[in-house]
């Protein structure tokens, strides 16, 4: 499973990753951890969540590094996208508004 997960890794130029809805230290700590992950292999990661986003999570990330939907939505954004990773969480409407966001045509992880 990891090897395919590592082969898909090193084709992606840009991913969003997102979490659960109610975002906690958990899972907004693992998608930032795996944004820093990513930029080593040069693949560029924005965060996406249905907020709100508790202020004392701030420390977690860098300000404007972090796009809370409901809100709008840059298309071009959403085109440039090769994949959609959603992390600390197991089902795809625990995501919330975020799951209607990403066309069924991209793939998920």
């Amino acid at each position: 499973m990891f090897a395919e997960l590592e082969k898909a890794v090193r084709g992606w130029k840009r991913v969003a990753l997102t979490t659960h809805v109610a975002p906690d230290g958990d899972g907004l700590g693992s998608a930032f951890g795996f944004v820093a992950g990513l930029a080593k292999l040069g693949v560029t990661a924005d965060v996406a969540v249905e907020g709100p986003v508790a202020r004392r999570y701030d420390f977690l990330y860098p300000p404007g590094a972090l796009k809370v939907f409901p809100g709008p939505v840059d298309p071009a954004w959403l085109a440039s996208l090769d994949a959609v990773v959603v992390l600390d969480c197991s089902d795809w409407t625990r995501i919330g508004c975020v799951s209607e966001i990403f066309p069924a045509s991209i793939p998920r992880v």
